[in-house]
């Protein structure tokens, strides 16, 4: 089964007010999906990302503190198998020597990386920085999208 790899960004950017719902909304979302052909054969996975990335199972909270570690996010993509498709949901509220830590480990990786832009504060151009397929970002409003491409189009990696 093809098996998207959901990374959550749960900063302490995203305690404010509407930012946390639509983290949440974006992974309720995808969890019902998951009941719907043809995205039945495919297996979501969440991690919430803050100071490290840990995988979102029972038990595990949301909980929205702390700065995104860019160190957690490259080994992350270190340890992703190849041909391995990640949908990064954040704010981009990053340097860009953080930017450039996560986008050399990815340049050297058979990974596949799509950002999608979630908060009206959100920094698309910190995301497409970070995104394997021309600097494409997209806005949550277009989360569908998102996933539809990472689950059935290929060549995805076009630095």
């Amino acid at each position: 089964s093809e098996k998207i790899l959901i990374v959550l960004d749960c900063s302490g950017s995203f305690a404010e007010e509407g930012k946390s719902y639509l983290q949440r909304y974006i992974a309720n979302t995808l969890k019902g999906l998951s009941l719907f052909s043809p995205f039945d054969k495919i297996i979501f996975q969440f991690y919430i990302w803050n100071t490290s990335i840990l995988q979102k199972k029972k038990g595990v909270k949301f909980e929205f503190q702390g700065r995104a570690s860019f160190e957690a996010l490259a080994k992350f993509i270190e340890e992703c198998e190849d041909n391995s498709k990640i949908l990064l949901c954040s704010d981009g509220n990053f340097t860009m020597e953080e930017i450039n830590i996560a986008r050399k480990i990815l340049e050297g990786r058979k990974v596949v990386l799509l950002p999608v832009s979630v908060g009206a504060d959100a920094d698309n151009s910190n995301l497409g920085e970070l995104s394997t397929n021309k600097k494409q970002v997209f806005m949550s409003s277009d989360l569908m999208t998102a996933v539809h491409k990472l689950c059935f189009q290929s060549n995805l990696i076009n630095f």
